[in-house]
């Protein structure tokens, strides 16, 4: 229920933006993990965070 919620909420913020079509809350998971492995945080920690 509150990842339904959290997605109609993406897809329209999104939309309004005019931004791709194809971002969705997971997307912000993808680029969490790519912005701490970028700042060379080790992969174990990471793998802690989700």
């Amino acid at each position: 229920m509150i990842y339904n919620h959290l997605y109609k909420i993406v897809k329209e913020v999104v939309r309004m933006a005019g931004a791709n079509e194809k971002i969705s809350p997971h997307w912000f998971r993808h680029t969490f993990v790519t912005t701490m492995l970028e700042n060379e945080v080790p992969c174990e920690r990471v793998g802690r965070t989700l």
